[in-house]
């Protein structure tokens, strides 16, 4: 096996300004992709680093702001309820989440050149792709969760019969003269794509004005008499404004550098003791199920939910 060593012996990234031996990879001192030298013709088999093939990894949800709204509901336990819910359900009750783009489009525009049929391209402008957001659950027993957006909904967004948001009725403060924007009934939340690792963001979406949209989770029922029963699994929407940029990457990697992971290891997963108050709030498996348990230990948990969007945008 040959390995060439190239004249100049290193090269400089011209973005980060570091340096680089200009080894063709898979050489002595490789181990790190090196997209000035690559490999020569077709994959070698030495080359196996420069070969490896990115694989996407699961997305990470995290919500960043509750809708606003919830803080209007006059029991404040009910909106402590509301609030960790809402973030439990799409941090971790979450099977699937679709729907998420930053595709890049250039639209162009051609004018003849010559007389053989030769077309020139101009640019005339460029746009992202919309991200939709779908978020998939398997509904629990006694349906809590389309219990909780068809609430949500109807008392942040639009009821049906009055075709107001019922929070309107249900809140002392909102009175003549309120201004109700978009943050009462939408919240803020990222999703972060991390390499295999789980330490560095290799993709991150902030999306802004999430809210379900369309049909918030199919309500139907049945009777066959020689069917089986069967489980529950909603596909809900979301709208978004979506931020994916290298500000986004380089914000999402502050909470993926302070983020608890659970489970990373299982063969070392932790024995509880009885007395621990994290006890009560575990599944005991290593990870959680109460929310309450996580805010009030939060070198435990790594965050701690429940800011709405306004708040959000104070601490900025």
């Amino acid at each position: 096996m040959r390995f060439t060593q190239h004249q100049n012996s290193s090269v400089q990234d011209p973005l980060s300004g570091e340096r680089y031996l200009n080894v063709d990879l898979g050489g002595p001192g490789s181990g790190y992709l090196n997209s000035y030298t690559g490999t020569n013709d077709g994959k070698l088999i030495e080359a196996f680093i420069s070969n490896a093939a990115h694989v996407k990894r699961d997305l990470i949800p995290v919500v960043l702001a509750a809708p606003h709204g919830l803080t209007y509901f006059k029991d404040a336990g009910f909106t402590r309820r509301m609030q960790t819910t809402y973030r439990e359900l799409i941090e971790v009750q979450t099977e699937k989440i679709d729907g998420l783009t930053s595709t890049l489009t250039v639209n162009t525009d051609e004018h003849a050149i010559g007389r053989a049929g030769q077309k020139q391209k101009e640019t005339i402008g460029s746009t992202l792709a919309i991200s939709e957001p779908v978020l998939t659950w398997r509904e629990r027993v006694n349906k809590p969760i389309i219990r909780f957006w068809d609430t949500l909904v109807r008392y942040l967004d639009m009821d049906p019969e009055t075709r107001r948001p019922l929070i309107a009725v249900e809140s002392d403060d909102i009175r003549p003269g309120f201004t109700y924007t978009p943050d009462m009934k939408a919240g803020i939340v990222a999703f972060i794509e991390p390499d295999i690792a789980m330490k560095t963001v290799i993709e991150g979406y902030i999306c802004y004005n999430f809210y379900p949209i369309d049909d918030i989770g199919e309500i139907t029922s049945s009777m066959d008499i020689e069917g089986d029963g069967e489980m529950i699994v909603y596909d809900i929407k979301f709208s978004a404004i979506t931020s994916n940029n290298a500000g986004t990457r380089r914000m999402l990697q502050k909470y993926l550098d302070n983020m608890s992971v659970l489970n990373f290891t299982p063969d070392n997963l932790i024995v509880w003791d009885e007395k621990d108050p994290l006890y009560q709030g575990s599944n005991h498996d290593g990870g959680y199920d109460n929310l309450k348990n996580l805010e009030e230990n939060p070198s435990r948990a790594g965050q701690v939910d429940g800011l709405t969007s306004r708040e959000v945008a104070q601490q900025d």
